[in-house]
């Protein structure tokens, strides 16, 4: 049990050359943000808090070229999550208000990785309970949260020499790839819950720009699959401005 009051439990075995470890790993109010500078400088966003809980059989093997085999199995929960908006003056504390939530709950989570392959993802069902949102639709029409990740660093000099350089013939069409196969992990969801959320929305994209604060948000996402391209069914009910039926 550490000073931020996190708790690590783990009953396995563990082998340092290769490593490898198999067992069962218990987390209880694991302080993630006490990591935020190990990882923070790819976020376009600063991670004040969010404590994750886990309870499941983990099992990780080290390959030959550095390759990894992995998977996990059992049920996950993030909560208390805040995220702000990253200021230009501080690195550690944020701006603005932009995600929390008290809990997202994934229960029946399987995690698969074999050395060479896609990573697989499945969760049995999802829940979100009392979240809030700052939603922005930008002038481009692109949504705020879709740029959490921090853009890789260019080459200035790139540009110029992409410019210069002759354009390659083509000598025939690119054939269409499957459905899902440009993400980096096949991912199956067989729900989302939603409860008590609330979202302020701001489309900067149409003229005049448009601004609703959205409440009281209940509902359920249906299941999906990254593989295919099924459409999953979206109940949402809630209230607009505090009055208006949603």
């Amino acid at each position: 049990k550490g000073s931020q009051g996190g708790r690590v439990d783990w009953n396995g075995t563990v082998a340092p050359s290769p490593l490898a470890a198999r067992g069962t790993l218990r987390l209880e109010r694991f302080p993630v943000h006490a990591f935020e500078p190990y990882f923070g400088s790819g976020l376009n966003v600063a991670l004040l808090r969010a404590e994750a809980d886990w309870r499941g059989d983990i099992a990780v093997a080290q390959r030959a070229n550095n390759q990894w085999d992995a998977s996990a199995k059992g049920n996950a929960r993030i909560t208390d999550l805040r995220v702000h908006e990253r200021t230009t003056t501080s690195t550690t504390r944020g701006g603005d208000e932009l995600l929390t939530w008290q809990a997202f709950t994934l229960d029946g989570l399987k995690f698969d990785l074999r050395a060479g392959t896609k990573p697989k993802l499945e969760i049995a069902g999802a829940a979100l309970t009392d979240f809030y949102s700052r939603l922005i639709l930008t002038e481009d029409g692109r949504f705020n949260l879709r740029d959490v990740a921090a853009a890789p660093k260019t080459d200035n000099a790139a540009p110029a020499a992409a410019a210069s350089a002759p354009t390659p013939a083509v000598s025939a069409p690119a054939t269409p790839a499957p459905p899902g196969s440009g993400l980096p992990i096949d991912l199956s969801i067989g729900g989302v819950r939603l409860a008590n959320g609330k979202v302020d929305f701001t489309d900067r994209f149409i003229k005049p720009n448009y601004s609703a604060a959205l409440t009281e948000l209940n509902g359920t996402l249906g299941a999906f699959n990254s593989t295919t391209r099924d459409m999953a069914t979206l109940d949402l009910k809630g209230r607009a401005a505090g009055t208006a039926l949603l």
